[in-house]
């Protein structure tokens, strides 16, 4: 039976086929410890995310991994972060990584529409799991030497806990490269913001993405129940303005959703003079953080010369523990 193992073509199909087998899993685990090509063994990490958490650790438990290969089961395929560790092979064997992960971010699209990943029927009750896009590895990359910058979250801050400002949009503004992306990453992951980042080189970057992951934090957060996705979700504001709506009647504080890099959406799906994203005009208690390449931002920083040179001071003594005090003065003039 190993002998007949492939992850061709139609390596997917293969899998479907033996799915329910007892045996399947260790054919899975047979290509992670015996195949050294990348893409079977990252297929083989994807496929083997599908199967129970128990039975997973039930293999860990009766035979003897690699550690190296247990440490990516345990910390990506258990916690249903395996997009995240592909995405970040792609330093290191890029073309081979970048074949996979788009044709894996093309079966995810099959999944949220409830064909599933191989074919079968998604059943699972646990729609917040089936839907949400996890950047965990991308917030924790972007934001890891972020420094400075305070004086921008406390401008944001004031404008959302404003009493004459109920709820509206705060859109951010800066030339390629500057943080911006990081900035959003830090607010996320400091505040706990329900977010969304397109990021164009993974594809994700379409509509369908935005809902199904907005549909899974909203409801995973406020319970709530008598929503359903479906297929038709996609299609117009109509979801997104019951779930906006439902939140609001939720909880008496505020809430902020972060949208990253709006210039990146896939817009060739979308009707003439279509709001991106469906966004409503009138948001009741919520504020949109948005972060496109293009809008203006609620007041101008660029003259900011002095907190810019303290924000590079930070930078270099953050990556660089004890520069400052050996050379005091001399590192930024």
């Amino acid at each position: 039976m190993l002998a007949s193992i492939h992850f061709g073509k139609n390596w997917k199909f293969w899998v479907m086929t033996n799915i329910d087998s007892p045996i399947a899993i260790d054919h899975l685990f047979y290509i992670l410890n015996n195949t050294t090509y990348d893409r079977p063994r990252l297929r083989a990490l994807y496929a083997l995310q599908q199967f129970p958490q128990s039975q997973i650790l039930a293999y860990i438990e009766q035979n003897s991994l690699q550690t190296d290969l247990k440490n990516v089961v345990e910390e990506y395929v258990l916690k249903g972060r395996i997009i995240d560790y592909i995405t970040m092979q792609q330093q290191s064997i890029p073309h081979k990584v970048n074949a996979v992960l788009k044709e894996l971010n093309l079966l995810w699209n099959e999944d949220i529409q409830g064909v599933g990943l191989f074919g079968i029927s998604n059943k699972t009750t646990d729609k917040e799991s089936a839907l949400k896009i996890s950047f965990d590895s991308y917030i924790s990359d972007k934001a890891r030497w972020f420094v400075g910058r305070q004086f921008i979250i406390e401008e944001i801050d004031r404008f959302i806990n404003s009493k004459d400002q109920e709820s509206g949009y705060v859109i951010i503004k800066g030339e390629p490269g500057i943080g911006k992306s990081a900035f959003m990453a830090q607010l996320v992951k400091s505040r706990g913001y329900i977010h969304h980042f397109n990021v164009a080189l993974q594809s994700i970057n379409t509509v369908r993405h935005f809902l199904a992951n907005i549909y899974s934090q909203i409801t995973s957060k406020f319970d709530i129940k008598d929503i359903p996705w479906s297929e038709e979700a996609a299609n117009d504001g109509v979801l997104l303005n019951q779930l906006l709506e439902e939140a609001s009647l939720q909880t008496q504080d505020k809430l902020v959703i972060l949208i990253d890099a709006l210039d990146e959406l896939d817009s060739s799906e979308l009707k003439t003079n279509t709001n991106a994203f469906f966004l409503p005009k009138q948001l009741p208690k919520i504020f949109t953080l948005s972060l496109p390449r293009v809008v203006n931002l609620i007041s101008d920083f660029t003259s900011q010369k002095g907190r810019k040179r303290d924000h590079i001071r930070i930078f270099i003594s953050k990556q660089y523990p004890g520069c400052h005090s050996i050379y005091p003065g001399t590192i930024i003039r």
